[in-house]
């Protein structure tokens, strides 16, 4: 094991709260098979496992994912504030991509779940160790893609963003011209900037760019965007 760049580390300390130790066999079973970790259960909030992991100089901290989505700007600052002797790993109740991604935007390593064998969890806490984070690949590459679209979407201007929005339901440029009250050269303009922006070459992969950024959607709440149909969003990990 290796936690930071000074030398390989003898003993990492994980800790996790009651309910996770409880719900995860493998964790139960962890002290029992290996040496390497010692295991430290703590009852109680978020807070009180942020405590407890700063008594530790090399921690690895196991946590609900729905204790991370809701964490405050300055508990998810305080996980963050030492990136070479903590780790964060998130328990999930499910697999997808817009959550993996928060996940990792809030400093997550890695996913683990109920049913994670002690094999795969030990394999998961000797990456983590070693800064290498366990997510598995297409979650990753979906989480990956999302994040480019996001980026992708902040620089789109609003007319830009209600284009694209139409276009993921595969309507005619006809349509989209109507729906948003322009003309159609109008609207061949906003596509060329599209195609310029997304970095996106033919229609039907710009069409196949917009169902993706539907399904990830964008921050602004659709009403705001003043296009005449809805669909869901995704909410974003909110912190500082």
């Amino acid at each position: 094991m290796s936690f930071d760049h000074d030398g390989p580390v003898d003993s990492v300390c994980v800790v996790v709260n009651e309910s996770i130790f409880k719900r995860i066999k493998a964790v139960q079973q962890l002290t029992q098979e290996c040496d390497k970790f010692t295991l430290v259960r703590c009852s109680g909030h978020l807070d009180d496992l942020i405590r407890y992991s700063r008594e530790f100089e090399y921690c690895v901290l196991i946590v609900e994912s729905s204790a991370l989505l809701e964490a405050t700007p300055g508990q998810v600052s305080e996980l963050l504030h030492r990136p070479s002797s903590l780790r964060v790993l998130a328990q999930v109740d499910r697999d997808e991509a817009a959550l993996v991604r928060d996940l990792i935007m809030l400093g997550c390593f890695g996913i683990l779940r109920d049913d994670t064998s002690l094999l795969c969890l030990q394999r998961i806490l000797f990456s983590a160790t070693r800064g290498e984070m366990w997510v598995p690949r297409k979650l990753l590459s979906q989480a990956f893609q999302a994040l480019l679209c996001e980026q992708n979407f902040s620089r789109l201007s609003r007319r830009e963003c209600e284009v694209l929005a139409l276009l993921g339901q595969r309507l005619s440029n006809q349509q989209i011209a109507e729906r948003l009250f322009i003309s159609k050269e109008t609207l061949r303009w906003h596509l060329r900037n599209l195609y310029t922006k997304t970095r996106v070459q033919g229609r039907d992969k710009l069409i196949q760019y917009a169902s993706e950024f539907n399904q990830i959607g964008p921050r602004a709440p659709v009403e705001e965007l003043h296009v005449p149909f809805k669909r869901s969003l995704t909410k974003a990990a909110a912190f500082s």
